[in-house]
């Protein structure tokens, strides 16, 4: 449908439909147990942003899980960048699990966008004391489109796709009955996937309300950006995930 397309997408400002969007997913979540959180990125003195993250699971038993997420950034001059993705996930033992994820990330101001794949394996070790050991491997396709900021997924002309591994090893530390500790190298976020040439190192705390089953995380993110002269990246995130719906 492409006049559908053209008179949808390129006449209507990008800021009107992302918030549109936004807030129908966030809407969405309110119905099931969701992690909601605030994320800051700053690339040394280039630019800093900030935004808001959505996750949540509507469907999530012993042999399917489904997870739908959302994030967007901004800027002090502008509106950055909306990312989103569906998630499958299949236990098949305790220890292993097949995953697929399907996202999309436009950027406003430069005008591109561009769609991923990714297929991932999972394995979790068994508790060592307080220790546990999760790695992560895969590939992933990733298509993008230069010249349009699209919301939806392969809408304009395709310019290059590329693909690589994806990877996630993580040390796991239940600190306390409530309180967990996490250190990863990764490759790969709840909603990004990045070239094995921009890996990062995360350190994560979390803590559980006992009353509420609620849990509070902070994290911090230092990410290399290897050649192509970009520079480094600080993340900190704050999130808050509850079990039950707010509905």
């Amino acid at each position: 449908m492409p006049f559908l397309s053209e008179a949808f997408m390129w006449n209507v400002k990008p800021n009107v439909l992302v918030l549109v969007f936004f807030i129908g997913v966030f809407c969405s979540s309110l119905s099931f147990s969701s992690q909601m959180g605030m994320q800051y990125v700053s690339e040394n003195t280039y630019r800093s942003t900030l935004g808001p993250l959505f996750l949540f699971n509507p469907l999530d038993s012993p042999k399917v899980k489904l997870g739908i997420g959302a994030g967007l950034l901004f800027s002090d001059k502008d509106w950055e960048s909306m990312s989103y993705r569906a998630q499958f996930e299949i236990p098949l033992l305790t220890w292993f699990s097949l995953g697929f994820r399907s996202a999309h990330r436009f950027q406003i101001p430069e005008t591109f966008s561009r769609t991923t794949f990714l297929g991932f394996i999972q394995l979790d070790s068994p508790r060592l004391g307080p220790i546990a050991f999760r790695f992560l491997g895969g590939w992933y396709k990733r298509f993008s489109f230069l010249e349009r900021a699209s919301v939806i997924p392969f809408v304009g002309s395709l310019n290059f796709s590329q693909h690589d591994f994806a990877l996630d090893i993580g040390l796991i530390s239940h600190l306390t009955q409530n309180i967990q500790g996490q250190v990863k190298v990764a490759t790969f976020d709840e909603l990004e996937v990045y070239n094995l040439n921009h890996p990062f190192v995360e350190s994560a705390i979390a803590v559980v309300n006992p009353e509420t089953q609620g849990t509070w995380a902070a994290t911090f993110r230092y990410q290399l950006s290897l050649g192509f002269g970009r520079l480094d990246r600080l993340a900190f995130g704050l999130s808050y995930t509850t079990p039950q719906s707010f509905l």
